[in-house]
């Protein structure tokens, strides 16, 4: 990669990982369902289903439990699969990102990848983590770029605007 570059480096964490996977369904259509209010409200909704079939001496209501557990999964989802992409990837040490004018470069001690910006159609940031997004509409392929990887803070700000330059942010 030429000109303007920003390394990071980092070992990757499960936080990183839950911090994406939060921060891709914040930006998806469907990412609604895992908001507070609405699991708040499914759950809600089971337990209005299991208590008043209780009330009425049918019993528990099987569809009533199914649906408070559903609620909770759908809250803790980024948590768990955080836990599983981390396990899968540990073995992977040391990442070096280089961001640059062509794109992004990932080195671990096991594998290398060069993604152009084309594979990219948009990003999206928080306090910890900048992601970004495949494509489609959805953007449901997603990669993070820590925060904590980058040797200053300057660097942060650097990234944003080659990301800015190259993607939407959404």
């Amino acid at each position: 990669m030429t000109g303007e570059q920003v390394v990071l480096e980092y070992e990757t964490r499960r936080a990183d990982y839950a911090e994406m996977y939060r921060l891709q369904l914040r930006k998806r259509p469907l990412g609604l369902i895992f908001r507070w209010p609405f699991v708040i409200a499914f759950g809600l909704l089971g337990a209005a289903m299991v208590v008043l079939r209780l009330l009425t001496g049918g019993g528990l209501d099987p569809l009533g439990l199914l649906i408070v557990v559903y609620a909770g999964l759908l809250r803790c989802y980024p948590a768990l699969a955080a836990a599983r992409l981390q396990k899968a990837n540990a073995h992977q040490g040391t990442v070096r990102t280089t961001v640059g004018a062509e794109g992004i470069r990932k080195v671990t001690a096991r594998a290398e990848t060069r993604t152009e910006w084309s594979n990219y159609g948009s990003y999206a940031e928080s306090d910890a983590v900048f992601i970004v997004r495949s494509p489609d509409r959805g953007g449901r392929c997603v990669s993070f770029l820590p925060k904590r990887g980058a040797g200053d803070p300057a660097d942060v700000e650097r990234l944003r605007e080659l990301l800015d330059a190259n993607l939407r942010r959404v």
